[in-house]
């Protein structure tokens, strides 16, 4: 990932954006997409007092098995 999709991608996350445009191998761009979706589904979720702890676990996991799919199509860790 680079620092400027990084960067975009903190801002996507964080709602500061709505929409990011990623680039790059069509795989690599649809698992990505997939991380920064289910990334943003739990800081959301974190931010919201009424969101149960199952919920969150359940997110936490998702982020998890999305992030395991990430490592094996780019052979990097998912940054958040």
């Amino acid at each position: 990932m680079t620092r400027k999709l990084l960067k975009e991608g903190i801002r996507f996350v964080t709602g500061k954006t709505q929409n990011l445009k990623i680039q790059g191998r069509k795989n690599e761009a649809i698992i990505t997409a997939k991380c920064l979706r289910a990334s943003r589904n739990l800081f959301e979720a974190l931010k919201n007092p009424r969101v149960k702890l199952e919920k969150i676990e359940r997110l936490v996991k998702t982020k998890n098995s999305l992030a395991s799919l990430y490592k094996k199509e780019t052979g990097q860790n998912w940054p958040m």
